[in-house]
């Protein structure tokens, strides 16, 4: 008994001091004791070699962001020596909201250098769509003194420096610090030589974040993820050996898109995806650090708008190439965008017109702007609405008059910019110094006509239809000395730019309108009645024409009312048709002819015979489509008859007015 309690003691003793050299053995500040933890990591932990120190983390969280990387995205640690060859031991787990965040837990490594890998799907912070491929990015980490790691766009752009530094003599510390500060120095950005590129984050609203969040939208901007992904790898093999940007075409790129980049746009994307994550984050605004790089970049910057030379609908008016167009042909306004790109487009004169109703254009087009402190600025907006091709039917007029050459202005603005980035001036071939006016009025009414634009009649089912009024519109070139002089059942309630203005008659509506000198000027009319008389007195030249809304709607027939017509002896015809709610009346005027109680009638109402002037009436008062029919007789002569006849029409119970005189011809 005493041997077997003897043999026990000496076990317990041997255990005892076996113990306690283990211990001394141990470092105890790279015991990192395991939490419990209620998420389900999938963290693999490779075989480790017993004879090897470990280096134990107990957690490692971050996030992984371009814009913030969403479900079911892989992270990878990727064990390193310390320079930076791998071990060959991989540690992997998945993300499992939204944001980006990862956790690992429990690693036992034989080395505190690590490279990070997530590679999945993100919320693209420009478009604020999630990406449509995956994306890799990476991060290099000395994890001795780190429990957290956040892996971004300029972790992944250090990356190369990094290894190349080190390979050439560079402590790790030393590496991550110099590429840090060239990565930053590509972009025109600083921060603080403190802060890891690591410790950056989108979420969090300082300066060095603002920076991460602007730079990672320059290089996104609207570029595929393949793009994205081969552009980041040309800046890492450009930046490996001297840490300097030296492709140019790069540099064009970068500050392309981030010449028309919206800081607020990318924000309010970021901050809507996170709301409805129900996470509360503070987007920096990275306006500044955006217009930092603007302002520093040296490259050139490309719009991302093309003009090809032809569009849907012919030569494209905003090609470089062209200068010189033909009138009354169809052209295009035709542009092709990139995503990101926009443009507007004022054409600026009164020489061109185009189509309503077309569709499809990609062009928002905007009201007419009469610019009344300077009506030769006049012109309309067109606005894009899409990326992609635009394109936009315009005609171009002949004969109105307003620039002598024919020159009509077409300002571009690309990419928001507040003055033309280019102006082109376009000549409309074969256009000649005349007075004319536009065949739109260019007023503030609604809805108003050009009577300069008609040939002297118009009906009154267009007016009715559209509920127009009437007006004149013209430019007058330099030299000229123009008087217009309108008469009739009218009101003139706004003029523009006549030197002078004046009612000569109210009881019978005279108006007279002077102007002298190169000018636009411009009157609207009331139509009432609308008929009217317009006199022009250009540089001493008289012009008459009556205006009126029933040329179409009367229609004399052969015999008196046909004033080429050649009559003889016997009976005659006084046949009309009527297509306006008007009254027309007949006065003939001599001897030679009679009425004979006999003779047939439809419709005319014959008036009293007046011996004193050897004149008698005949009136037609009609509606639609009302024909009218009446048989005269010419008597036997010997020397032809002397019989004049003047038709008065009587429109609408307005005032009448004389239609047509002349005297009948005979045999």
């Amino acid at each position: 008994m005493k041997q077997l309690l003897h043999s026990i003691i000496s076990f317990l003793i041997v255990a005892i001091i076996f113990g306690l050299s283990l211990q001394s053995c141990t470092k105890d500040e790279d015991i990192i004791e395991p939490i419990e933890t209620n998420n389900e990591d999938e963290t693999t932990n490779s075989e480790t070699d017993s004879d090897t120190d470990v280096f134990m983390v107990k957690e490692l969280t971050g996030a992984s962001q371009k814009g913030p990387y969403v479900v079911g995205t892989i992270v990878t640690i990727l064990e390193l020596e310390q320079d930076l060859t791998p071990t060959g031991r991989t540690f992997t787990t998945e993300i499992n909201n939204n944001i980006g965040q990862f956790r690992f837990a429990n690693l036992d490594l034989v080395s505190p250098f690590v490279e990070l890998r997530s590679n999945g799907f993100y919320y693209n912070e420009v478009t604020g769509n999630t990406s449509d491929a995956p994306l890799s990015l990476s991060a290099l980490v000395d994890l001795s003194d780190e429990s957290t790691i956040n892996i971004n766009i300029l972790t992944t752009l250090e990356k190369d420096r990094v290894e190349y530094l080190i390979a050439n003599g560079s402590s790790f510390t030393e590496a991550k610090s110099q590429a840090a500060t060239e990565v930053l120095a590509v972009f025109y950005q600083e921060v603080s030589s403190s802060s890891n590129l690591d410790d950056l984050t989108i979420t969090v609203d300082n300066d060095g974040n603002a920076s991460l969040l602007a730079i990672s939208s320059i290089l996104q901007g609207y570029l595929s993820v393949g793009d994205l992904s081969a552009l980041v790898s040309r800046i890492k093999f450009d930046l490996r050996e001297d840490g300097l940007l030296d492709d140019e075409s790069i540099c064009i790129s970068l500050a392309s898109v981030a010449s028309r980049l919206n800081a607020n746009s990318v924000k309010s994307h970021l901050e809507e995806w996170y709301k409805d994550e129900q996470i509360t984050v503070t987007i920096p605004d990275f306006s500044t650090q955006l217009e930092m790089f603007n302002q520093e970049t040296p490259c050139a910057v490309a719009s991302g708008i093309t003009y090809p030379v032809d569009g849907r609908h012919g030569l494209n008016l905003l090609a470089l190439e062209t200068a010189v167009y033909d009138d009354f042909v169809g052209y295009s306004l035709a542009a092709n965008l990139e995503e990101g790109s926009d443009l507007k487009i004022r054409i600026v004169g009164f020489h061109w017109s185009y189509s309503i109703g077309q569709m499809d254009t990609g062009w928002f087009v905007g009201d007419w702007e009469d610019r009344s402190e300077d009506l030769l600025d006049s012109g309309r907006e067109f606005t894009s609405s899409r990326s992609g091709m635009l394109d936009f039917e315009i005609n171009l007029e002949e004969r109105i008059q307003g620039v002598n050459d024919g020159t009509i202005r077409i300002e571009i603005y690309e990419n928001g910019s507040s003055v033309p980035t280019r102006v082109k001036e376009i000549k409309i071939d074969g256009i000649e110094p005349s007075l004319s006016g536009p065949r739109n009025l260019i007023l503030q009414e609604q809805g108003s006509s050009n009577i300069l634009g008609f040939d002297g009649s118009f009906t009154s089912s267009y007016l009715d239809e559209y509920q127009e009024n009437y007006g004149i519109a013209l430019w007058i070139p330099d030299g000229f000395e123009v008087k217009y002089i309108i008469e009739g059942d009218l009101v003139i309630p706004e003029v523009y730019g006549w030197d002078v203005f004046e009612r000569t008659d109210g009881d019978n509506n005279i108006y007279e309108l002077t102007a002298n000198g190169y000018g636009y000027y411009e009157a609207l009319f009331d139509y009432s009645c609308k008929i009217f008389h317009v006199e022009s007195i250009v540089n001493g030249v008289r012009d008459s024409r009556l205006f009126n809304n029933v040329e179409n709607s009367i229609y004399p027939k052969d015999g008196v009312l046909d004033n080429d017509a050649t009559l003889g002896e016997g009976i005659v015809s006084m046949d009309l048709e009527i297509y306006e709610d008007i009254i027309v009346t007949i006065k003939l005027t001599g001897e030679g002819w009679n009425v004979s109680s006999f003779l047939n009638n439809q419709g005319w109402e014959v008036g009293q015979y007046d011996s004193a002037t050897s004149t008698q009436s005949f009136i037609a008062d009609g509606n639609v489509g009302t024909a009218f029919y009446l048989e005269l007789e010419i008597e036997p002569y010997v020397t032809r008859p002397d019989i004049k006849v003047d038709m008065f029409i009587d429109n609408e119970n307005c005032n009448d007015f004389l239609w047509d005189s002349y005297k009948l011809k005979f045999n």
